[in-house]
């Protein structure tokens, strides 16, 4: 038996301990069927869902387990609602896995409105009537049930004033705007200059790029945390659903399955269900740099293996159509009932079907060095240093060097804050001065000509890279480091919060 991914293994045993770190609540689970909350934890834009939002939507589920029978009406509607459901979750997955999450708006208007009308504006659209409509469907039709109120024609505007009657989640549904949804839906979008407008039947509204792209980000924080709570509280419950036959819903696995079975030469892009002669096949497409049939054949039955762990009985048959670095395509078919079988002690051949490429010499050891490569030299994801520079935007002058803006996140406690800032300025600039150097110097005079001028944004909660950029916007702000030594430029120092010396700069406090 397969009971771990040799090529991950290591990695996730200290996700593992971050998530129980982070959610201990977990730590009663007889399963660890849970590690892909670690992208709350590590992944951008996931790790930025709304704190509080979660927490009222997990305390909402949480209240539901309290009296079992309205757990089960509940499960009963979401059982109802699956399609629409799962369709929400994996929609999101998608979105997230996007690169748009971090990008700085373009400088100049073309661009800018190519970003927005090609990357960000239908992308509003969907979270709204694909995956909000989804994951808040659900509940609204639980409370209407519970109430006594129809549930017909519950779309996503009902859904939201359904929440707002019985006054629930009240900084998500703030946050819907119908305005923008339905400019969107029917064509009522307009680029005008640096702003955008969006007019519906009843109403117009204009933003400029930086706050349309701050309502879209504020809206994918609020759908992340949503989706937080209800993995995180299936998780929870696993075993109690699972021993009582409840179904799960399948998207949180298919995402929990590639959290536990991807590794760096492995990796699931798509997957779907079909219809077989002997009953119901679960399909995987997968893309792999592997070099032995070895180590593909290993992927390949532990991918199934830990299907058939996460989604007990659900299918009877397993195909995977497997996309190499050579032209030849393989695949691999793995008969479930028989891997069952297998489980009970039997000797049985799980495989019913197998093309892999013709073996290159010394492959297996090739793979073999990249398993002994991950464990001794893989990529550190505990990511819990004190200080974060997470963006930095300088240019160079004829002899020395400009950051004028950086930002910086610490990783620190309410009340410790200013006293860390206060002893630790020296430490932060050196830090900032170093991940300058070491990561956005591209020339000489950039990597050794000292840096004379600096404007350092110091934040309380780690944001996307843009928020940084429009660092005096944010309510996250702390407060800012300057220094100049220069002679030639002139020193401008914020107007706004209260200024004190240092012995190493002058700190502005956001007050």
């Amino acid at each position: 038996m397969i009971d771990k991914n040799f090529f991950t293994h290591k990695i996730l045993e200290k996700k593992k301990k971050a998530i129980l770190d982070k959610f201990p609540e977990l730590k009663v689970c007889k399963h660890d069927n849970f590690y892909s909350l670690s992208e709350y934890i590590y992944e951008s834009p996931s790790k930025f869902y709304d704190k509080k939002n979660y927490r009222e939507v997990n305390f909402f589920l949480e209240s539901l387990i309290d009296n079992p029978t309205d757990f089960l009406t509940f499960l009963k509607i979401l059982n109802d609602l699956a399609f629409e459901f799962n369709h929400a979750i994996k929609t999101m997955n998608e979105l997230n896995l996007k690169d748009i999450h971090e990008n700085l708006l373009p400088d100049n208007d073309a661009e800018l409105m190519y970003f927005f009308s090609e990357k960000i504006v239908y992308e509003y659209l969907k979270i709204n009537d694909v995956v909000l409509l989804g994951l808040l469907k659900p509940i609204a039709y639980y409370l209407r049930i519970k109430n006594n109120k129809g549930t017909d024609n519950l779309d996503i505007y009902n859904c939201i004033d359904t929440l707002k009657k019985y006054k629930i989640f009240n900084d998500l549904t703030n946050k819907y705007n119908s305005t923008l949804r339905n400019a969107i839906a029917h064509g009522g979008v307009t680029f005008e200059s640096s702003t955008i407008k969006f007019k519906d039947k009843k109403d117009t509204k204009s933003f400029y790029a930086s706050q349309f792209i701050k309502e879209f980000d504020d809206l994918i924080n609020y759908t992340n945390a949503l989706i937080l709570a209800y993995k995180k509280i299936i998780f929870q419950y696993l075993d109690v659903l699972l021993n009582h036959n409840i179904a799960i819903p399948t998207s949180i696995m298919e995402i929990e399955l590639r959290h536990k079975a991807n590794h760096q030469d492995w990796k699931i892009i798509h997957s779907y269900d079909s219809e077989i002669p002997k009953g119901k096949q679960y399909n995987l497409l997968v893309e792999t740099n592997l070099n032995s049939r070895k180590f593909m054949n290993f992927s390949a039955v532990y991918t199934a293996i830990t299907l058939e762990n996460l989604l007990p009985k659900k299918y009877d048959n397993f195909f995977i159509q497997i996309k190499t670095k050579y032209r030849l395509s393989c695949f691999q078919v793995i008969d479930l009932e028989k891997l069952r079988e297998h489980f009970t002690g039997k000797k049985v051949i799980i495989t019913d079907g197998t093309y892999f490429f013709e073996e290159k010499y010394l492959g297996e050891k090739k793979d073999s060095i990249k398993i002994y490569k991950t464990v001794l030299f893989q990529k550190n994801i505990d990511r819990n240093n004190l200080i974060d520079v997470r963006y930095i935007k300088h240019h160079s002058k004829k002899y020395y060097n400009v950051i004028e803006n950086a930002g910086v996140f610490l990783n620190i406690t309410d009340d410790q804050i200013e006293n860390f800032i206060r002893n630790k300025t020296r430490e932060i600039i050196s830090l900032v001065k170093s991940e300058k150097r070491k990561k956005y110097s591209n020339n000489f005079k950039e990597y050794f000509f000292p840096d004379k001028y600096l404007q350092i944004h110091i934040y309380q909660g780690d944001l996307r890279k843009r928020s940084f950029h429009y660092g005096r916007q944010n309510k996250n702000l702390i407060a800012t480091l300057h220094i100049n030594k220069t002679k030639r430029i002139k020193n401008i120092v914020p107007a706004w919060g209260i200024k004190e010396e240092n012995k190493n700069c002058l700190i502005i406090w956001n007050k």
